[in-house]
């Protein structure tokens, strides 16, 4: 999973975690921040290991299509 984050960093890819209110462990969104547009996310996730492995997907994908 490095090799693929710290290639879309280096590309200007991150993903970003939106917590949807204030408190302890809320409700997020993604965005997908490439250069200077931003895709947001419509999916709302809880804060476990399947958040984690949807960032790690999303960054695994861009790796895959675009390095």
């Amino acid at each position: 999973m490095m090799k693929e984050m710290s290639w879309c960093f280096e590309n200007d890819i991150k993903v970003v975690v939106v917590p949807l209110r204030k408190g302890k462990n809320p409700p997020v969104k993604l965005e997908i921040h490439v250069a200077d547009k931003i895709i947001k996310g419509k999916h709302i996730y809880s804060q476990n290991e399947a958040l984690s492995l949807k960032i790690f997907e999303i960054y695994v994908y861009y790796y895959t299509e675009f390095s």
